[in-house]
């Protein structure tokens, strides 16, 4: 996935202290981190984690779903 398709993925700073972890390096969420959220899945990590993980595979670490709509 390149650097632009990344960009088109909405990132958000964490707000709520729950058990919640990132699949990628199966950390607690912090408040303050900055997290995205995969919009097709609804599955969010750290933006970090899942930023490295998308370079080699566009799709969502838990379940397999792509992380962007193809367009036509």
């Amino acid at each position: 996935m390149s650097d632009e398709d990344l960009k088109k993925l909405p990132c958000f700073l964490y707000k709520t202290e729950n058990t919640s972890e990132c699949a990628v390096c199966l950390e607690r969420f912090k408040t303050g981190e900055n997290c995205r959220l995969l919009t097709n899945c609804n599955h969010s990590f750290h933006a970090k984690c899942i930023d490295s993980w998308m370079i080699q595979a566009p799709y969502c670490p838990i379940c397999r779903t792509i992380a962007l709509k193809q367009s036509c």
